[in-house]
């Protein structure tokens, strides 16, 4: 059903693959780190705003009303943040490289150099180690294109013919940037048709984010000429009726989420009230409005569902997320997405590293892992490892990896999670 990205990055014209933040001239030398384009949800960026908005459709709401009457914004503000509440910490890159005083051009004829019948082994391992080591995501993607440029072949295909296992694939990840690497884990979600996978991805990014993946995975050649929302549709829909994850995807996928940063105090009391609403009385998954949480999970922006779940508990003293787990079916995919995103809302490090922890057990040999430490190691794989425990994930390294001869696996892995 689906090639890897590898096959994929291996025919791709080079003048298509731009790296960020690099210089063009590959005279000049490896550049400094760069924080990636990557943008996710950050409640200290938030400004708080009194102005009402749009209202989910089919509400009706009496200003009028005493039970939707609140006190001054400030109030609302001071109480919504309760002295003590911990803040999301500050994204914290896990690793960054000791680069390489070579120029692109030099570290390209060092790899070409330590490839060929006679060459050794080791050389060839430790060329593309120290490369792996010593640049960061655009240096790798300058790398990529000059190379093929200068020697007229992928340096996938030389990665893929000289090396095996995990370290081969490892070496694939490194070479690839964020879109590349989140295409690859929505290709991997889609040919084992795992849709909560695949709304684990979806739901976790904001609309620039997945447009800018969604242009990746659709001018791909190997998808058989399906965009990434006809991908989605195939998956989630049955052949008479269009389930309730097929809808949130898509709406996800059509951009339908704010992403302007304000919050607006009277939408949120609003909000609150609609879901106490619908919740109040709910014992199972049919007393409650689908269509309802659909639209406004994946309309109102992350700062905004954030805010709605503290200012609920505040209300009715009663967490948000329990009530809406207590109601869903365990096997439910709709269920699934919408208590993730609340979670992620609350704190993506939470979130993240149960990503993390599952793929540590997911048997693809390692491929999960090695994504994942590649897609967050230089923006903020310390906060997610600081939840996780990093003595768990060490023990983890030397029992799955350094324990089972995968050395040079394990060594990449342990400097890019801060391990070493």
């Amino acid at each position: 059903m689906f090639s890897l990205l590898v096959r994929q990055t291996d025919n791709q014209n080079p003048s298509s693959v731009k790296p960020s933040n690099h210089p063009q001239s590959n005279q000049k030398h490896i550049s400094q780190p760069q924080s990636p384009p990557k943008k996710t949800f950050n409640v200290n960026d938030i400004v708080i705003i009194p102005e009402e908005k749009e209202t989910i459709e089919g509400e009706n709401y009496n200003e009028n009303n005493n039970d939707y009457n609140y006190h001054s914004d400030t109030d609302e503000i001071i109480e919504l943040e309760p002295e003590g509440m911990p803040m999301i910490a500050k994204p914290t890159a896990s690793y960054q490289p000791t680069l390489s005083h070579k120029s692109v051009d030099q570290i390209c004829k060092s790899l070409h150099g330590s490839i060929g019948l006679f060459k050794g082994k080791n050389k060839r391992i430790q060329a593309f180690k120290n490369m792996v080591l010593t640049t960061t995501k655009s240096d790798r993607i300058a790398i990529r294109i000059h190379y093929r440029q200068k020697y007229k072949v992928s340096i996938n295909r030389i990665i893929t013919k000289n090396f095996g296992g995990a370290f081969r694939q490892l070496l694939l990840y490194s070479m690839m940037n964020n879109d590349e690497l989140m295409v690859n884990e929505i290709e991997y979600a889609l040919k084992h048709k795992n849709i909560n996978q695949l709304s684990s991805v979806l739901c976790t990014l904001d609309n620039e984010t997945l447009k800018s993946v969604q242009n990746a995975f659709n001018k791909s050649p190997y998808h058989k000429n399906k965009n990434l929302r006809q991908w989605t549709n195939g998956l989630t829909s049955n052949l008479f009726y269009k389930r309730s994850i097929n809808k949130l995807l898509i709406r996800i996928l059509d951009g339908k989420r704010e992403n302007d940063g304000f919050v607006d105090m009277k939408k949120i009391n609003k909000d609150c009230k609609i879901l106490y609403k619908h919740l109040v009385n709910a014992t199972k998954q049919s007393d409650i409005n689908k269509e309802l949480l659909i639209k406004l999970f994946t309309a109102r922006s992350f700062e905004h569902l954030y805010y709605v779940s503290l200012k609920y508990e505040q209300l009715y003293g009663k967490s948000l997320y329990d009530q809406l787990k207590s109601v869903f079916n365990d096997s439910s995919s709709t269920g699934y997405a919408i208590l993730l995103i609340l979670r992620y809302c609350i704190n993506k490090y939470d979130v993240y590293a149960s990503f993390l922890a599952k793929s540590l057990y997911t048997n693809d040999g390692y491929e999960s892992l090695m994504r994942f430490i590649m897609f967050h190691y230089d923006y903020d794989l310390t906060n997610i490892i600081d939840k996780y425990g990093k003595s768990a994930l060490d023990s983890w390294v030397k029992l799955e990896l350094r324990n089972k001869g995968k050395v040079d696996t394990a060594n990449i892995i342990s400097k890019f999670a801060g391990l070493a």
